[in-house]
């Protein structure tokens, strides 16, 4: 009994937010965390089901199908993303920046940012030490990138917006 009592609190009682030692209680606004909440909660989803790191369990069959199927929507939801060319977007993908979406996801997200110009840098300024809050959404810290890669990232694509070039990263 407990335990079922136990499992069902877990599964119902929304995630912690992602703390860090540079979390604030800014709030990302309604446009840009539209943009990021279809994507982060697919993130999550597999995270939830498959489990992240050397505890992965969704390596084949009916789960590894389900798990596949996310990060393909992942992948085609960035890239959506990326075309958008709206202010929410340029401050969606500034916040993506954050998050761990893929491998491959990442360079692109770093070389878009760039891409955008000039226009992006308060959004880089802002988010570089500070992960927003999404409205009416929790996820793990586990969904961030390494906070010293992150840095790094934001650092780089800071210089490269203020010196006019457009980063790329192989």
């Amino acid at each position: 009994m407990w335990l079922l009592l136990i499992t069902l609190m877990i599964v119902q009682t929304p995630v912690i937010r992602a703390q860090t030692q540079h979390t604030t209680d800014q709030v990302l606004p309604k446009g840009s965390a539209d943009l990021l909440v279809p994507i982060l909660d697919l993130r999550y989803e597999s995270i939830r089901e498959c489990g992240i790191g050397k505890e992965f369990r969704c390596t084949s069959g009916p789960a590894g199908d389900r798990d596949t199927a996310r990060w393909k929507k992942v992948e085609e939801l960035v890239a959506g993303l990326i075309k958008n060319k709206s202010s929410s977007a340029d401050e969606a993908v500034v916040v993506l920046l954050q998050y761990y979406v893929g491998e491959s996801e990442g360079p692109d997200l770093i070389t878009n940012v760039t891409t955008r110009g000039r226009r992006v840098l308060p959004y880089l300024l802002k988010y570089r030490d500070n992960i927003p809050s999404i409205p009416g959404r929790s996820y793990p810290a586990s969904m961030l990138t390494d906070q010293d890669i992150r840095q790094e990232e934001f650092d780089e694509a800071i210089r490269a917006v203020k010196s006019g070039k457009i980063l790329t990263v192989d």
